[in-house]
């Protein structure tokens, strides 16, 4: 299978300027959609609780990146089911070798992201036209995430510390990002507001215990690794 990749993952072409397509042409230089898939394994007691996911199911969470006509362009495999579909595409722009989204095109992705560079999601609460989101991408499970921003937990402060260009200030304890990162991720996060230069003065000390059930990434490969 490893010569065959070539041949087995396409290469995304982004929408043109001249577009006539009726489904396409509104999406100038889109390159196609991702989303992540929680997939049941068997992993030993111990490993467990990285495993669950929030349907307290034991999973691996596969991120998927499919062009536009249905065809795999990347895949993420790896990750414990806890991880939120954002920490896992967060880890995937970082790798050396990740994904890499050209200036000037996107990826379309659901409401489990947040809108920045190479990336568009949709207005939080519009209802869209879910059918021909499965017509254009058959491949693709969407996972239509809802937040769990606001409940005071380390969990939360955890989960948002690790989000995309967001950070831990470890002499403030809060959470810490530029005001035009945080502006744009409450347009879909609301709950998340509360947290903005919020102290969560125990952070450090409960997530040495807490951490330990967290998803770490061992085992993360995408198709660049094989």
């Amino acid at each position: 299978m490893i010569p065959l990749m070539p041949h087995l993952f396409k290469k995304s072409e982004p929408v043109a300027d001249d577009s006539t397509d009726e489904q396409w042409k509104w999406f100038k230089g889109c390159l196609g959609a991702l989303d992540g898939t929680h997939i049941r394994i068997r992993v030993p007691l111990e490993d467990q609780p990285r495993y669950r996911n929030r349907k307290g199911e034991i999973t691996t969470n596969v991120l998927g990146v499919c062009s536009r006509d249905g065809q795999f362009v990347y895949v993420m495999a790896g990750w414990e089911g806890s991880a939120a579909d954002s920490r896992v595409l967060q880890s995937t722009i970082l790798k050396p070798n990740g994904l890499k989204v050209p200036e000037g095109q996107y990826y379309l992705v659901d409401a489990g992201f947040t809108n920045g560079p190479g990336f568009l999601a949709p207005y939080r609460g519009q209802r869209y036209h879910l059918n021909l989101l499965f017509v254009l991408f058959p491949q693709l499970i969407i996972i239509m995430d809802e937040d769990s921003g606001s409940s005071d937990t380390v969990a939360t402060v955890y989960e948002l510390a690790n989000a995309s260009r967001f950070g831990w200030d470890p002499v403030r304890k809060c959470v810490y990002a530029d005001d035009a990162v945080w502006n744009q991720y409450t347009q879909t996060h609301p709950k998340a507001v509360g947290w903005r230069h919020k102290a969560f003065p125990h952070y450090d000390e409960l997530t040495k215990v807490w951490a330990k059930d967290r998803a770490t990434s061992i085992g993360m490969e995408d198709t660049n690794d094989i």
